[in-house]
């Protein structure tokens, strides 16, 4: 082995560096001018083992973990800190108030003198478990958590998690690695490629072995019969992340140190750069154009946002979520989106084409996204050969690694999410944000501008604009390689092709403005409602609305197309009057007209996902009905419209219909009959009470049967007929009696059946009387007081008397 370390290729491009120091173990180089000593040549077959794997690697990596895990905790308690600060603040005041009974610490069960038999089991080392979830979080890892309570013999657990990687704090974490591996690879050079990756693997094995050790020694666990709790981010999620982002820094770190050893930390990394493929160094460039002006606008929009919710609420927990938000700005830059979903409703898309509450600020984003690419394009075509750009073969490159990029970046960094199993009752549930998986597809444009700014753009820019050439290439006004001549027809490809760029960002803009326009009117909540009433006083409806407001179909009996029909007329005159929209629900405000009365009344809608990926989809979620009460307790059966409706016991039917008048009559049978009533449904609510009364016919009927009572009672030759409603009262003993109805009673019926004479009969009665020895003859008139209930099932007719 040679004494002095070979250059990496890289330099070749960029100034020569000074000489590498020597390892130290390696001998003092040998006088000028004389070779160096050969280093033996193995003597068998065997393996040899490299100079440098040694002690000396080992204690190098394991440093290298134990100095990057000194810095992720340093960097996880500024964290901590920051949060705190802002719960101290009142920011998270809310959640302080629900837990200030464990940080305070109640003595509700625990105090001896209470006589409690609760157990209390508590992990001393819990109190740096916000440390560790900050820093497993950070490294892929998953919090996980672990309900379990025994109550009354049941068992109950349940399971949740949440996942989220702060990407600022990930990149400070990495960032330590990567400066340390740098120092300690420049003081001491491990020896050659395969040293430092050798170096890089144990110092990521060590910090990731570690670091989910020391996350499950310091795992919140609390016991309090019946109750338990566990919270960790330790698992194969944290081992893995924390192994591979680990080394990877790690590697970077040392890979600078080789790059550029005479330099700084920069001058180092952009050696390293240097020497790497050039798409590397050209999505390096779209990813740190993009980062720099969406992290200005997440900026900008927290100073605007933290003047109406409190800077103390946003500024200090600015490193949890402040990369996540330039990765969300930045997709819906690019014409993508965020998706949110949850348990029990459809996933929503915040989008462009979607755009809610924000579009103003939308716009903003596909502004900055159009200038990063551009930014970027300037600086890649500054870098490139001028030669290159007539070579058109590989244009698809750069716009195809930058959609790879964000297909990626959702699996590489997981979204915010929650989930929780096992919940008795409840059961599981899930809630999640992420970028819409469409993104990497529209990508595909502003990878293309930037493509067609390098190869077309910065010719035009560098004869016309140098110095905003200069401004923009930091510094460079001439791409590597020289300025090649271009011919006249060559310069009038070139400017029509930057024509040809600007009409198609022009156009671009216009599209979107169009697609936006067409959104707001189309398919606009307005739109939707003023639709819907217009179905409505057609008599078309879409019977999915009712099951979708939760609405039974008992109740929504009359919610149907057929029931609209029904009606004796509709509603006239629609119009919405106003719309308001809180995230993905919209409220529509309406007036209308039905019967000759002007109504008003609300429509609600929801937001269902996207209609071809373009367009908000709004749907009624609750449509325009009242609330109808009909009243008929002595009936079982009633008629709205055309649809025939059973009455339960309570006498009373209780429905939902759609504005309009309808009939209401009842089928009472031969015997009674309910006046037919006119029901406005319009307003809140309509009620009609039927008042069902006997016909002619039950009153003839009722008279029939008691004539034929009455004369069979009189026909009975006694003082006092049996079961009948009239007698005599006679001393001693009677013969020859007889009976002569004079007058026969009329009745009045009520609703329920029940009746009772308006006219009392009269019976007349002649009988011998034998009292004592003596004879005589008597006679009376006798009053009948008769009553009684009918029960009435179709056509078939039931008495029931009642003597008075």
């Amino acid at each position: 082995m040679s004494d002095a370390q070979p250059q990496p290729e890289s330099e070749a491009a960029a100034a020569p560096p000074p000489a590498p120091e020597a390892p130290a173990s390696t001998a003092e180089a040998p006088a000028s001018g004389v070779p160096p000593t050969a280093p033996p040549a193995p003597t068998g077959g065997g393996w040899t083992r490299p100079e440098w794997a040694g002690p000396r690697l080992l204690y190098s990596g394991l440093i290298h973990a134990g100095v990057g895990l000194g810095a992720g905790l340093v960097i996880s308690i500024v964290v901590a800190v920051l949060v705190a600060v802002a719960i101290a603040a009142g920011a998270f005041s809310s959640l302080g108030a629900d837990y200030s009974g464990l940080v305070g610490g109640s003595d509700s069960g625990t105090d001896a003198s209470a006589g409690s038999s609760s157990s209390v089991a508590f992990n001393p080392l819990s109190v740096f478990t916000g440390l560790f979830l900050i820093f497993g979080m950070s490294l892929w890892g998953h919090v996980s958590a672990k309900f379990t309570a025994d109550i009354s013999g049941v068992h109950i657990e349940a399971h949740g998690g949440v996942t989220a990687v702060p990407i600022v704090v990930t990149v400070a974490l990495l960032a330590a690695l990567v400066v340390w591996g740098w120092l300690v690879e420049r003081r001491r050079p491990s020896g050659g490629a395969p040293a430092r990756i050798a170096a890089a693997l144990i110092t990521g094995a060590a910090y990731a072995i570690v670091l989910t050790l020391l996350s499950l020694a310091c795992s919140f666990y609390l016991k309090v019969d019946p109750v338990a709790l566990w919270l960790t981010t330790a698992g194969w999620r944290l081992l893995l992340g924390a192994f591979v982002l680990g080394t990877v820094s790690a590697w970077l770190g040392r890979e600078f140190a080789a790059a550029g050893p005479g330099g700084g930390f920069w001058a180092a990394g952009r050696a390293w750069l240097g020497g790497v493929h050039p798409l590397v160094r050209e999505v390096t460039a779209v990813a740190a154009s993009g980062t720099v002006l969406f992290g200005l606008a997440v900026l900008v929009a927290t100073a605007v946002a933290g003047a109406h919710v409190g800077y103390a609420t946003l500024l200090p927990t600015l490193p949890l979520w402040f990369g996540n938000a330039v990765v969300f700005a930045a997709s819906l830059g690019q014409l993508g989106g965020i998706r949110g979903s949850s348990t029990g409703s459809h996933a929503e898309t915040l989008s462009v084409f979607n755009p809610g509450d924000f579009a103003p600020w939308l716009w903003v984003t596909i502004v900055l996204a159009v200038i990063a690419a551009v930014i970027a394009g300037v600086r890649i075509g500054l870098e490139r050969p001028a030669e290159s750009r007539r070579e058109l073969r590989s244009a698809w490159l750069l716009p195809t690694a930058i959609a790879v990029l964000w297909a990626a970046l959702p699996w590489v960094f997981d979204a915010p999410g929650v989930s929780i199993t096992g919940i008795p009752v409840i059961g599981d549930l899930h809630a999640g944000v992420t970028v819409a998986w469409w993104t990497f597809l529209t990508s595909l444009v502003f990878g293309a501008i930037t493509e067609a700014t390098a190869r077309f753009a910065v010719p035009v820019l560098q004869a016309s604009a140098p110095r905003l050439v200069a401004v923009v290439g930091a510094g460079r006004t001439t791409a590597a390689g020289g300025v090649v001549p271009l011919s006249r027809v060559g310069r009038r490809v070139v400017a029509g092709s930057a024509i040809g760029l600007g009409v198609l960002c022009v156009l671009a803009m216009v599209g979107s403005l169009v697609i936006t326009g067409v959104a707001n009117t189309l398919y606009s909540p307005k739109v939707v409602a003023e639709r819907y009433l217009d179905d409505l006083a057609a008599g078309h409806v879409d019977a999915s609305a009712a099951d979708d407001a939760g609405i039974s179909k008992a109740k929504g009996v009359l919610l149907t197309e057929d029931a609209l029909k029904g009606a004796k007329s509709l509603l006239k005159n629609p119009k919405v009057t106003s719309v308001s929209t809180s995230g993905n629900s919209a409220y529509a405000s309406v007036s209308f007209t039905v019967g000759g009365k002007k109504e008003t009344g609300e429509v609600q809608l929801k937001r269902d996902g996207t209609v071809g990926l373009l367009f908000p989809d709004w749907k009624i979620s609750k449509p325009l009905t009242t609330a109808v009460i009909v009243s008929a307790p002595d009936v079982s059966k009633v008629t709205i419209g055309s649809v025939s409706v059973d009455v339960p016991d309570s006498g009373q039917v209780d429905v939902y219909a759609y504005p309009g008048v309808y009939e209401v009559d009842a089928d009472a049978g031969k015997y009674f009959a309910a006046p037919t009533q006119e029901l406005v449904a319009g307003g809140s609510s309509a009620i009609v009470s039927l008042e069902v009364q006997p016909t002619d016919a039950l009153a003839d009927e009722l008279n029939a049967r008691a004539k034929k009572l009455l004369d069979g009672c009189a026909a009975q030759h006694v003082v006092a007929p049996t079961d009948c409603p009239f007698e005599e009262y006679a001393f001693g003993d009677t013969s020859h009696v007889t009976w002569k109805i004079t007058k026969y009673p009329t009745f009045t019926i009520n609703a329920d059946g029940t009746f009772y004479p308006d006219d009392v009969g009269e019976a007349h009665v002649e009988y011998t009387e034998s009292y004592f020895g003596e004879t005589e003859q008597e006679s009376d008139d006798v009053s009948i007081y008769l009553g009684g209930k009918v029960t009435v099932d179709g056509d078939d007719l039931t008495v029931e008397w009642e003597s008075y």
